[in-house]
């Protein structure tokens, strides 16, 4: 009877362990975000033997997905930038949330026209003013902007509805620079002259270098938990990260889809 009775609390105990571990995606499924999700759960079953539930809670541009783990014990996300301007817009509280880790860097580019003669020096200049176009107001490249003019309040972010918007009113010098990603970022029209991670990369200097900047631009990818969460699985997690970021299929993956990898910038 006893022995029956420890079979059974081996099943129920196992049962609770599968349960533990759920990612949430604040975005819809196929994207980059869900991607990274799957890929990491993945590491994370093969880790520790466990199932991962992945739920997709789109909506709102992520803020619907942020607000769903906290209602869901021993949670994660995997999200991006949007939840500091979530927090300064007061539709969160940033003591809910827990940064684990950075997953991947994304950088963005700091461009300016190549007929514009602008360069990191002349950016310096406080007796000059100096307009950032970005795609729009609590967009990814609004984070950065924001950082500049925090450090050199001689520049104004200028929002537009899109990269390419910007870019038009770039080449038409009524702004002086633009943050850009992907493929706009090998125009041959434009001269990149900084990125925003604190590593130079392809020959493009950090933004440190260029701009005095040292905060770390936190890329695409975060992962974050409630506060509350229990300190062993939030202990785990950040191990389970750290082991995710440095494994070689990792890297590899980020190679082949062309995301800049935090530990593989050189």
């Amino acid at each position: 009877m006893k022995k029956l009775i420890f079979i059974i609390y081996l099943m129920f105990s196992s049962q609770i362990a599968l349960a533990q571990i759920t990612v949430v995606v604040p975005y819809s499924v196929g994207g980059a975000f869900d991607s990274m999700a799957r890929k990491f759960a993945k590491f994370v079953e093969t880790k520790m033997n466990e199932q991962v539930t992945i739920e997709n809670v789109s909506g709102a541009g992520g803020l619907i997905g942020l607000k769903k783990i906290l209602s869901i014990p021993n949670s994660v996300a995997i999200t991006s930038n949007s939840i500091y301007h979530m927090v300064k817009d007061n539709q969160l509280t940033l003591s809910d949330y827990q940064q684990i880790s950075l997953l991947t860097e994304n950088p963005y580019f700091l461009a300016v026209a190549e007929t514009s003669g602008i360069t990191c020096e002349s950016l310096r200049n406080k007796n000059k003013n100096y307009f950032i176009g970005t795609s729009g107001p609590n967009s990814a490249s609004s984070f950065p902007a924001e950082m500049v003019i925090e450090k050199h309040s001689n520049f104004t972010e200028v929002p537009y509805k899109g990269q390419s918007q910007a870019l038009i009113d770039l080449f038409g010098k009524n702004i002086h620079t633009v943050f850009v990603t992907g493929e706009s970022a090998l125009r041959p029209d434009i001269v990149l002259l900084t990125n925003t991670s604190n590593h130079t990369f392809r020959g493009i200097p950090s933004w440190s270098k260029c701009l005095g900047i040292d905060k770390k631009y936190m890329g695409q990818f975060l992962m974050v938990t409630r506060v509350s969460s229990d300190s062993v699985f939030v202990s785990k997690m950040k191990k389970l990260a750290d082991d995710f970021v440095k494994d070689p299929e990792t890297i590899e993956y980020f190679k082949i889809n062309g995301f800049i990898h935090s530990v593989n910038l050189k």
